[in-house]
């Protein structure tokens, strides 16, 4: 039998790299996953609503580096279910946004974090920072 052949140690960067395709496997699928289940029980207007709950929470919930990848294509596969099952009450909240605009941007701007660098790549530590952002 030939002798066993000393594999030397993963360089950090590929393991590192290895790490991060996994949970952008995860992120992305778990996403297709939950949409292709509610498309075939034949859900109605609220799938939409799941789905997006679904994708903000979990960026809330559980941060890691370079999650911005994901989250792109993870809201890509939202708005194809948008498309074929429009959201519910999305009039009511376009009509409200419309009127009331100049509330919605003075909200917003209340809640800057003054925090630097790209949240994308390297979220924040706080939850609220993060919610903020995605």
């Amino acid at each position: 039998f030939p002798e066993a052949v000393d594999i030397p140690e993963l360089p950090q960067a590929f393991r590192r790299t290895l790490n991060q395709s996994f949970a952008f496997i995860y992120d992305v699928s778990s996403v297709g996953f939950l949409a292709a289940i509610g498309l075939a029980v034949g859900t109605g207007d609220l799938l939409g609503w799941v789905i997006l709950l679904f994708i903000l929470g979990m960026r809330v919930a559980v941060p890691y580096a370079y999650a911005g990848f994901a989250h792109n294509l993870q809201l890509y596969a939202w708005a194809l279910v948008v498309q074929a099952r429009p959201l519910r009450g999305a009039e009511r909240i376009a009509a409200w946004v419309r009127a009331y605009w100049p509330l919605l941007l003075c909200g917003m701007m209340t809640c800057i974090t003054h925090e630097t660098g790209r949240c994308d790549l390297f979220p924040s530590p706080v939850a609220f920072a993060r919610f903020r952002f995605y």
